[in-house]
């Protein structure tokens, strides 16, 4: 995980909440409606953001995101070797609808004004649209004062480009205040469901987060609509997830999924997570009948493919890209 620089030039206005920076509102500025909570679009949104943007996968209906990490040819927390235009470029030849963005990304190394339009100039020239941000942290405290820069940007991010959700969760291994963590990610939700953005809450088996009954009981604590499950394959099976009827857990409250694959360990969960989470069907963790079983409960939002490996690390970033949507689409088909 990169440490986020404050920004040089970010774009700022009066907090409101407790605690929470808000980005200037643009004239003619609206609210979502509430979302639909099978991770779907609001229907509102299906005839505006989505309008004009049919989808590219073989699959009727299914969109589909190359998370962050996927294309950056480069570790978590490392300084990508492909650009965010190229990743652009490499993912809609490839056939995805989306991408992922962290907000520590070097696009804005200028200044967050520099970075907005960069990332403007990449999205209208390839076609692809920003559908993931992250990542959302400083929050299971039960406060929003250790993060605000972050946070200042990944909102700023949301009013720009009004993305399907912003990834949420914690490295801290301490404790979490249950009460406090669900205050704070309710203000964030109700904040980012002002630009039509979930809020995906991941559960990570280093973290305070890592035990999943503290995982569910913080988001189905929090009353905001916006907020809900991130389901991410490696995440999820190494936890208590082994097998698919675990989801039936989480009710009506997931918010977005990424499919990947790998293996279940006992030890060395963040290692692991980090340099062994491979492309849906290359590991045993059954991304494929996962995507089966979202479905059947309802799930029908887009599928992101987050992996990062010793290849994906090392291949050219359209070959990355290729691989990447053609193992998203057999997983999900």
């Amino acid at each position: 995980m990169q440490v986020m620089p404050e920004p040089k030039d970010v774009i700022r206005s009066p907090d409101q909440g407790v605690g929470l920076p808000g980005p200037i509102r643009s004239a003619g500025h609206r609210r979502w409606p509430a979302p639909d909570r099978r991770g779907g679009w609001p229907d509102e949104a299906r005839g505006g953001r989505m309008a004009g943007n049919s989808s590219t996968s073989p699959i009727d209906g299914v969109e589909t995101i190359a998370s962050h990490v996927t294309l950056t040819g480069a570790g978590f927390g490392h300084r990508p070797r492909h650009d965010f235009a190229a990743r652009c470029a490499a993912a809609g030849a490839a056939g995805f609808d989306g991408v992922g963005l962290h907000a520590a990304d070097p696009v804005f190394d200028d200044g967050d004004a520099e970075g907005l339009r960069r990332i403007r100039q990449a999205l209208d020239t390839s076609g692809v649209r920003l559908m993931e941000i992250e990542f959302l942290i400083g929050w299971t405290g039960g406060t929003l004062e250790a993060d605000h820069a972050s946070i200042r940007r990944l909102l700023a991010l949301a009013e720009a480009f009004s993305p399907h959700h912003v990834t949420a969760g914690t490295l801290d291994p301490g404790p979490v205040d249950i009460e406090g963590a669900s205050r704070s990610l309710s203000e964030l939700g109700f904040r980012f469901g002002e630009f039509g953005t979930r809020v995906a809450v991941e559960g990570f088996a280093w973290s305070g987060l890592g035990d999943p009954r503290r995982w569910r009981e913080v988001v189905h604590r929090c009353p905001s609509p916006w907020v809900g499950f991130m389901i991410d394959t490696w995440h999820f099976r190494n936890g208590d997830g082994a097998e698919d009827g675990a989801l039936d857990l989480l009710a009506d409250r997931i918010a977005a999924v990424q499919l990947n694959d790998g293996r279940v360990v006992a030890s060395d969960h963040m290692r692991h997570a980090r340099e062994e989470r491979h492309l849906p069907g290359e590991g045993v963790l059954r991304p494929r009948s996962l995507a089966h079983a979202l479905r059947e409960r309802g799930y029908d939002g887009p599928w992101a493919v987050e992996s990062c490996d010793a290849w994906l690390q090392n291949a050219p970033v359209e070959e990355a890209a290729s691989a990447a949507f053609d193992a998203l689409t057999a997983a999900v088909g």
